[in-house]
């Protein structure tokens, strides 16, 4: 798809948003592109951008005087061409720049750094707190043992990197020994050994690593952070798969707001199936620090996610056309509720009552239909589900349908069959007011190719059915993390080209309307790709996984759906029959 297809440009993108080089003669291709207000992209070349390049804010590392000239090149990097983008190609082996791409009243900035300083973290004399969750653990560090603390964890001293020892040339070694049972339960069991001195982090680091000393058991091992707007960021390794020691790298995502704090290291196992126990060994932690450099925010490859106002319910923050401050005007609505995760085990505390609490909102206002999109549970316990339902029957009593989907917490105590016991066919398709409505099982965190193949069977008979004017896919995860951290979203990223590619081939070849419909990622967000809708309910209970000025509030979503609005042309201007507005019981309404 060329420029002249797409119209007027909206926007535009560049992947990757951060390019790190390791020194003088190291390359990156960043990709660029075009996209319309109905997020159909285009591809760019150099010809069709202009270049610029803007000092970081320690200028002295490029020279408050960087330029790009007539020959493409400036001090720092040079720039050339590509098919579809441009190469960056360092001249020196360590600095700094931002690069932007304009095209008419458009621009997308991209950071280039060059080399990197290894800062370490942990050492020998740090101290540690032991935490479980449906686990037993201990860790022993030298002569010292330290016990399980259930305490809640204070906010602690955060002691900055710069205070320890380099230690560049040491041999790596097991500083602190972690032992850990995961045969207690199926649900995810972790072992945390969390910072007693939490650390602040210098600078923008690109990655992480740990030298850990692994026992073969196939333990997950993540690093846990929060960044400067208090957000919990977790990064996490390769499976342990290995005997002996070794080190375990682990990238920054984009989209974390620097300086992050380290709060610990923690294993974890996911797996029902998987029951075992073990010991291995945590050495020095560390990071890889580039020279600073402004760090764009916005979109990258992904589409241009479109949030909430954090002051009310309606609006956006940025230019999203499925954001409104009303849906009353709408032919009808349906709600979304999810990410509540109670469980039966603790029936009066908070997340039980907040679940109640959404579902009596969602009723005075009466929608048609109440989609309920997965993790409304914790654990996915027999006693969980039943509790789940006793709930929706009471609050919704004599209220409207509700259909209810599972998420990665309704099997975390085991498969889908206990699910299905209580709640019947995950997968269905059924259709309300020239609406279809088609649900899938993403619980797995995947999709599977029968299913896929099930879906576009689905959405022929949509496409071949003049009573259906648009489609609704739901399911609990979205194929993109709106949060930038790419945790929170579907593990095969073939699978989701597939989904995306199947919703807008259904758009493209049948002239109707289309939506998806998720939760999962602890944030309101919708966008626009190829012409399809995206829409991602936020936590319903759970605490958000963002602050409020990216959507991460409480609430739920209601949906207005109208199919007698069109455009004018699907291309260049966005969908029409849909609109959300996100309600939150209890804040205040400004009309």
């Amino acid at each position: 798809m060329d420029l002249a297809a797409i119209g007027a440009v909206a926007w535009l993108s560049a992947a990757p948003r951060r390019v790190t080089l390791s020194g003088a003669g190291d390359s990156g291709v960043v990709r660029l592109r075009a996209h319309s207000a109905a997020g159909f992209a285009a591809p760019l070349a150099l010809a069709d951008v202009a270049i610029e390049a803007e000092p970081p804010r320690a200028a002295a590392a490029v020279g408050a005087a960087a330029e790009l000239g007539t020959s493409g090149e400036h001090r720092v990097v040079d720039v050339s061409a590509e098919p579809d983008g441009i190469r960056v190609t360092a001249r020196a082996d360590s600095g700094a720049v931002r690069l932007v791409a304009r095209l008419g009243g458009q621009s997308v900035a991209v950071a280039v750094t060059i080399g990197a300083r290894t800062e370490p973290l942990t050492d020998a004399a740090t101290s540690w707190r032991l935490r479980t969750a449906r686990a037993t653990g201990q860790l022993i560090s030298g002569s010292r043992t330290f016990v399980a603390d259930d305490e809640p964890r204070g906010q602690g001293h955060e002691r900055p990197n710069r205070q320890l020892g380099r230690e560049a040339d040491a041999q790596p070694h097991a500083d602190l020994g972690i032992g850990y049972d995961f045969t207690a339960s199926t649900a995810t069991r972790a072992v945390y050994a969390d910072l007693a001195e939490p650390v602040a982090v210098v600078g923008q680091p690109t990655s992480f690593a740990a030298w850990v000393d692994a026992d073969d058991n196939g333990a997950l091992p993540s690093l846990d952070f929060r960044d400067a707007e208090g957000t919990r960021i977790v990064l996490r390794g390769e499976r342990l798969t290995w005997r002996g020691g070794r080190w375990c790298h682990m990238p920054v995502p984009p989209g974390v707001v620097f300086p992050l704090v380290l709060r610990g290291f923690y294993l974890a196992e996911t797996r029902p199936g998987c029951q075992y126990r073990g010991r291995i060994g945590l050495g020095r932690i560390t990071a890889e620090v580039p020279p600073e450099v402004d760090i764009p925010d916005g979109p990258a490859d992904g589409p241009l996610f479109g949030f909430p106002s954090p002051s009310d319910t309606g609006g956006a923050e940025v230019d999203s056309p499925l954001f409104t401050n009303s849906v009353t005007d709408r032919a009808w609505r349906f709600a979304v509720l999810s990410d509540t995760q109670f469980v039966a085990a603790r029936p009066d505390d908070g997340l039980v009552a907040a679940a109640r609490a959404m579902l009596r909102d969602i009723k005075t206002h009466h929608p048609d239909l109440v989609l309920v999109n997965g993790d409304f549970v914790d654990e996915g316990s027999p006693a969980d589900l039943a509790l789940a339902r006793r709930i929706l029957d009471e609050e919704l009593a004599e209220g409207p349908p509700w259909v209810y989907l599972p998420g990665n917490h309704e099997i975390a105590g085991g498969d889908i069959a206990t699910f299905r016991a209580e709640f019947g066919e995950v997968r269905r398709g059924f259709e309300h007011r020239g609406v279809r409505f088609v649900t899938l099982d993403t619980s797995s965190l995947f999709i599977g190719d029968e299913q896929l193949g099930w879906l576009r069977d689905e959405l022929d008979r949509a496409a071949a059915d003049d009573r259906v004017r648009a489609v609704v896919v739901a399911g609990h995860v979205p194929p993109h993390d709106p949060t930038g951290h790419q945790a929170s979203q579907l593990l095969d990223r073939a699978e989701a080209a597939a989904l995306e590619a199947a919703l807008a081939g259904f758009v493209a070849a049948s002239g109707k309307d289309c939506a998806y419909v998720a939760g999962h990622a602890g944030v309101f967000a919708a966008w626009l790709r190829d012409g399809v809708a995206y829409v991602v309910n936020g936590n319903s209970g759970k605490d958000p996984a963002a602050p409020p000025r990216r959507g991460g509030v409480l609430g739920w979503s209601e949906c207005g759906v109208d199919v007698e609005r069109r455009p004018r042309d699907r291309v260049r201007h966005a969908p029409e029959w849909l609109a959300v507005r996100v309600r939150r019981p209890g804040v205040a309404e400004v009309t």
